[in-house]
């Protein structure tokens, strides 16, 4: 910080400016409680669902189910900062807001790999730039991997929806003058370039914060998830919980079913306690490095050993140039960083839509510093051209992967990452290092370089007026970039997108999940994050892994309503004019299973939990809390569930008649919530029917239609064959007549032979019968 007036870096507005900001944009923080501080000791809880990761995929998935009114744990490796423990600082962010600090990288540290590690995941420190899957993209995954849904209007609608929920804006935005440049270049080369949308509350010239998104969004600027999809989840009917600094080591499974999760969480004391959850659903949403790692853990069958392969990285790589001395300063760390974009070699030299796009990054003081160093001989050197970091422009090459690396657990059950840049890969990114050396050029920069280190430092131009002398050094800086290529530790990559090692596929045997997000092993475990993409996207993946979160959390409610257990709130009716409630026991034998025994004469508590008389007796003879909630039940009362409505409000009258007010109101509070759970229940069986008859009636649709295709297909074949014989039949009988004429002209010549062979004889013959009659 010492050396930040040096370099010209302001550095982040002090806490009271922050706030006074926000307030007067109208914003206002949501705190989110953390269950943390509850848990002194080893607990175990039950949710209807529990979802691990609070990132984009997991946070649409909470909101989702929380929102349908299941109860709903969401689960953060990461810490939960407040807007005020956030201080703004590049430094303290990346230990703060990242994943292991920033310090994330390929096993042979050829790729640095950034990605969130703190609550709100990647969407609390990304860029705010907000671009849809490609049509390519959508096309490939629904032709190629069978996953038809992306080339439907049904995704689209998904990001439509997603789109208007964390504010994506294309109109209106403002360009630091690092897009500035950008985008002039562009024009100037003759490359294609447009406005990159942004989910920013403000895209006016000078928003407050907007420069400074990715060190934590104080002024709450960006529509990240805690201020969009977590705080949903949080206001839901029923509200979703959320617990951070909880690291989960495995999700539990029987017999092919998930039933929860186990983790180590922080507690209030400050120390490591064991977390276990039961659950019916489970939602691993933990990014690309390790939602794989947690699936290797928890001992998944894997039977096609695809769990951590396909790893896709969007590996980038950078142009660095540098304005003339009395041009304006660019100034890269104001204003949004990232709001313009161009396609122009996103096709890829070799036409497969595995090329690159071009975008500008932000760069602060710690980052561009360390640009510097690998552009600048070390010592004297490096402190010259560091003092030049307002005058820095820098443009990313971000290439669409078309190979893939892997995840695999150390010893101790960390992911590791073994990825390296393919050929088809280095091609790529050539093509588009060569386009931003001269887009920059094209938009009057003084120097120009590339983080490839055998090139040294930034590489003087020409002036812009020496027109042939610049075009002469440029192409020979492109030509120097080609030659010298990516030999690994001589070259500076970075991903900050991660995709692929849980990969989506419409078969069992050539992917981890199915087009629900569900895996193809386990029922009930749901994977929610970019790692289901089957390729790379192309593109800033946010907008996909929302829209792809949002159409598997469609499945994940239905899951959780299917296998909800019966709570003993089921309608029964014994005539068309008298409904009797139905109770069954909610007592959980050790098999984990309820006794589930249907009673009409029982003991219900006050947390609604209702046992028949075996169980009651059993365990409350040792106990006084509830078996299943832990409650404490000193309002149990014995019930007959099961009479008629007048003969049981007559029995509760007479027993109210003999109790204080204040039992009275308990019971009454009771009855309600008891009648509010029923009717919750009656709603999500109706549902659940509804779901299933719409489930089971496409099917039939689908099964239909399939069997009509057959029917046709073979009516097709069973025409073409007629054809074919008949066709066969008139060859076969032309061959005949044919066969018969050439008979009938064989008979003709063996009847002028006769004819001709008896003229013959008989001259003969005429000729010797004088001769004969001499001799006689």
């Amino acid at each position: 910080m010492a050396n930040w007036s040096l370099l010209g870096y302001a550095g982040p507005e002090p806490p009271e400016r922050v706030a006074a900001a926000r307030q007067a944009a109208g914003r206002t923080e949501h705190i989110f409680q953390m269950l943390n501080s509850s848990i002194t000791a080893d607990t175990s809880l039950d949710f209807d669902a529990v979802v691990i990761g609070s990132g984009c995929g997991g946070a649409v998935a909470a909101a989702e189910l929380a929102c349908a009114g299941h109860r709903v744990l969401v689960l953060e490796k990461g810490k939960y900062f407040s807007l005020s423990e956030m201080s703004g600082v590049e430094g303290e962010a990346l230990d703060q807001l990242y994943e292991r600090g920033g310090l994330v990288s390929t096993e042979d540290t050829g790729l640095a790999v950034l990605a969130g590690g703190t609550f709100g995941g990647g969407s609390a420190i990304n860029w705010a730039c907000c671009l849809r899957t490609p049509d390519y993209v959508r096309q490939e995954w629904a032709t190629e991997h069978g996953l038809k849904r992306f080339a439907t209007d049904e995704f689209g609608d998904a990001l439509d929806a997603i789109c208007k929920r964390i504010n994506v804006t294309s109109t209106g935005i403002s360009h630091n003058r690092n897009n500035e440049l950008f985008i002039d270049g562009c024009q100037k080369a003759g490359y294609e370039v447009e406005d990159a949308p942004q989910n920013m509350a403000d895209v006016s010239p000078g928003a407050p914060g907007a420069g400074f998104i990715c060190a934590g969004d104080r002024y709450e600027i960006k529509q990240s998830m805690t201020v969009t999809f977590l705080r949903d989840a949080a206001a839901a009917r029923v509200p979703a919980q959320f617990a951070d600094r909880c690291k989960v080591s495995e999700v539990t499974h029987s017999k092919g079913v998930a039933t929860g999760v186990r983790a180590t969480i922080i507690g209030s004391d400050g120390q490591p306690h064991q977390l276990t959850i039961r659950a019916r659903v489970v939602v691993v949403a933990c990014g690309s490095i390790n939602s794989p790692a947690l699936l290797l853990r928890s001992r998944l069958p894997n039977k096609n050993g695809l769990i951590g392969k396909n790893l896709r990285l969007h590996p980038v790589s950078i142009v660095t140039a540098k304005v003339p001395a009395g041009a304006p300063d660019v100034v890269s760390w104001e204003g949004a960083p990232m709001t313009a974009v161009s396609n122009e070699c996103a096709r890829g030299p070799f036409g497969d839509n595995y090329g690159c796009k071009l975008e500008c990054p932000s760069i602060h003081a710690g980052l561009g510093a360390t640009g510097v160093a690998g552009l600048s001989k070390p010592g004297k050197h490096f402190k010259q051209e560091v003092l030049n970091l307002r005058r820095l422009t820098s443009i990313i090459v971000l290439v669409r992967d078309k190979d893939s690396g892997e995840v695999r657990l150390d010893k101790n059950g960390e992911p590791r990452l073994y990825y390296n840049l393919s050929e088809h890969d280095q091609a790529s990114m050539l093509d588009g290092l060569e386009k931003a050396i001269r887009i920059a050029a094209a938009s009057g920069v003084e120097a120009v370089g590339t983080t490839q280190t055998a090139l040294g430092a930034l590489r003087t131009l020409p002036p812009m007026s020496m027109v042939e002398a610049r075009a002469a050094a440029v192409d020979g800086l492109v030509a120097d970039v080609r030659r010298v290529g990516f030999p690994l530790y001589s070259v500076t990559l970075i991903s900050a997108h991660q995709m692929g090692t849980c990969k989506m596929g419409s078969s069992a045997q050539t992917s981890v999940v199915n087009a629900d997000g569900q895996n193809w092993e386990v029922s009930g475990l749901f994977v929610s994050d970019a790692s289901v993409f089957p390729t790379s996207s192309g593109s800033n993946p946010m907008l996909t892994t929302l829209g792809t979160a949002d159409q598997e959390a469609a499945a994940a409610k239905l899951q959780a309503l299917r296998q909800a257990p019966a709570f003993g709130h089921q309608f029964a009716h014994k005539s068309r004019s008298n409904k009797v409630l139905m109770t069954s026991c909610n007592f959980q034998l050790d098999s984990g299973s309820q006794c589930g025994c249907v009673i009409q004469e029982g003991w219900a508590l006050s947390c609604s939990h209702i046992f028949c008389a075996k169980h009651a007796q059993e365990w409350f003879s040792k106990s006084d809390c509830c078996p299943v909630c832990k409650n404490n039940t000193t309002n149990a009362q014995m019930t007959q569930v099961g009479r008629p409505p007048d003969e049981s409000r007559l029995q509760l009258l007479g027993m109210l008649l003999t109790r204080p007010p204040t039992d009275i109101q308990l019971a009454a509070s009771t009855a309600i919530n008891f009648w509010e759970h029923q009717k919750f229940e009656e709603f999500r069986r109706d549902v659940t029917r509804e779901q299933e008859f719409a489930v089971r009636l496409k099917r039939f649709i689908s099964s239909s239609r399939k069997e009509l295709t057959e029917v046709e297909t073979l009516k097709n074949a069973k025409k073409a064959g007629t054809e074919e014989l008949r066709r066969q039949l008139r060859e076969a009988e032309h061959r005949l007549k044919q066969d018969r004429d050439e008979v009938a002209t064989l008979e003709s010549r063996i009847q002028q032979l006769s004819e001709s062979y008896r003229q013959e004889l008989s001259r003969a013959t005429g000729v010797q019968t004088p001769f004969r009659a001499r001799m006689r």
